[in-house]
């Protein structure tokens, strides 16, 4: 039997990451009041960027799983 950490997501870094780049599209969305180009400039940054530090931090970085993964192992 192996045992792994369980922390709230919450917690989570990745779950951070996301948020933080879907609170920046739909700011962008709504109207953030900056030039055409800053818009395209940010969402390339964040469409790009985001999904790499995602991968990054759950391969390289994540130890812990939520307590809904960890009821099911």
């Amino acid at each position: 039997m192996s045992f792994v950490n369980v922390k709230s997501a919450w917690l989570m870094k990745t779950n951070w990451v996301a948020v933080l780049t879907a609170l920046l599209s739909l700011g962008i969305a709504l109207g953030l009041p900056i030039t055409e180009a800053q818009k395209v400039e940010i969402l390339s940054f964040v469409g790009t960027v985001g999904p790499v530090i995602i991968v990054i931090l759950r391969s390289f970085f994540t130890s812990s799983v939520t307590p809904a993964v960890a009821a099911k192992l």
